[in-house]
């Protein structure tokens, strides 16, 4: 089955020997009639459009089956011989949903500015990536999988936990009423408390991926996942939960906006 996919971003590179350093690389590409390459001359705008002190450079394409790892793989090799700022790319697939990929120039190595942000160290720069916006829990794919879900959920749990985890307190409180228990935590704590519920609904997706099924599962034993929270609870905690049990049932995606929304404000 056929798809199809589109790549869009720009590269901003310093006014001077980066820009020119830049155009030499594009004009080192082939047109797209003389050759099947991913990258071709076509796809780049070369205008100078400055900004302060940089100029951006613009490029768009849309393929058929190109996925991300293949792409990005690519897009190195072309990126690698020449210097420049940043690079924010977008790429939307009919199969996969729309993810972002973003590099940075390395300045220094191990900064811990750019780790905390989420971007991963490599040799010559930081690289991050992700989701773009909530909007693809709506759907499902060509074959009517779940895929997309999975994996910005993923990217937001991510998220919160890169905040910061040294104000994290949670407390669980007994009630008059026995049947009732109160919450009290602080910021960072609900922040860490919401990444834990959302690992348990990823874990056990993932369980009934492995053994093959998404849906449909009779054994509802099967469908079961454990996941330990006690450890987020402080130690002098009058009581704390120890694990979330989850299985599965059938997937109604409007909980994430509204769980999410509640979160993030």
């Amino acid at each position: 089955m056929s798809y199809t996919s589109t790549f869009f971003g720009r590269i901003t590179v310093l006014q001077g020997k980066q820009y020119a350093q830049c155009l030499e690389a594009i004009e080192g590409l082939s047109y797209r009639h003389q050759a099947h390459d991913i990258l071709t001359k076509e796809m780049f705008a070369t205008g100078s459009m400055h900004g302060y002190q940089d100029i951006s450079i613009g490029f768009a394409r849309t393929y058929q089956n190109m996925n991300y790892t293949e792409w990005i793989q690519e897009f190195e090799k072309f990126i690698t011989p020449f210097e420049w700022d940043n690079i924010f790319v977008i790429a939307e697939t009919a199969n996969e949903g729309t993810k972002r990929f973003e590099w940075r120039q390395k300045t220094k190595i191990n900064d811990q500015y750019m780790l905390n942000l989420g971007f991963i160290e490599e040799e010559k720069w930081y690289f991050g990536g992700g989701f773009k916006s909530y909007d693809e829990l709506n759907g499902v794919d060509d074959e009517g999988n779940e895929s997309n879900e999975s994996y910005i959920i993923e990217q937001f749990i991510n998220s919160l936990q890169r905040k910061d985890v040294s104000n994290v307190e949670l407390n669980l409180y007994p009630t008059e009423d026995s049947t009732k228990f109160e919450l009290q935590s602080s910021d960072a704590g609900l922040k860490q408390f919401a990444a834990a519920l959302l690992k348990a609904y990823t874990s056990n997706y993932k369980k009934r991926k492995e053994k093959g099924h998404t849906e449909g599962f009779e054994n509802v034993n099967l469908l079961e996942t454990q996941f330990d929270i006690s450890n987020l609870f402080k130690e002098t905690s009058p009581l704390k939960i120890k694990n979330l049990r989850v299985h599965h049932t059938p997937s109604n995606k409007n909980w994430i906006y509204k769980f999410m929304n509640k979160i993030v404000k």
